[in-house]
């Protein structure tokens, strides 16, 4: 059984291009800009937004508020989250998160 994979883009002709991987076995090639998205991978990304947000709140300019939402935003988002949230704390309209 052989594993088929689409790599997202499509041709000049508007079919997305599909590929197989020999045997089934191994994993796609990643140079047609198909990705694979780990479990691990988003944890890692969560718990490096987490320690970003507590290090970005260490700055005397920045208050961003510790609750379940922005949690929830940091550690689905990571890092990009907490660099949106700074900018929205920074400009001053992070009251209502």
């Amino acid at each position: 059984m052989q594993n088929i994979y689409c790599d997202g883009g499509t041709s000049p002709g508007g079919i997305s291009q599909y590929y197989s991987s020999p045997s089934g076995i191994g994993t796609p090639d990643h140079s047609s800009g198909s990705r694979e998205i780990k479990p691990s991978s988003i944890i890692i990304n969560g718990i490096i937004g987490l320690v970003l947000l507590y290090l970005v709140n260490l700055l005397p300019f920045v208050h961003i508020p510790t609750n379940i939402l922005t949690v929830l935003i940091v550690f689905f988002t990571g890092p990009l989250g907490v660099v949106i949230l700074t900018i929205v704390s920074v400009v001053g309209f992070i009251y209502f998160v």
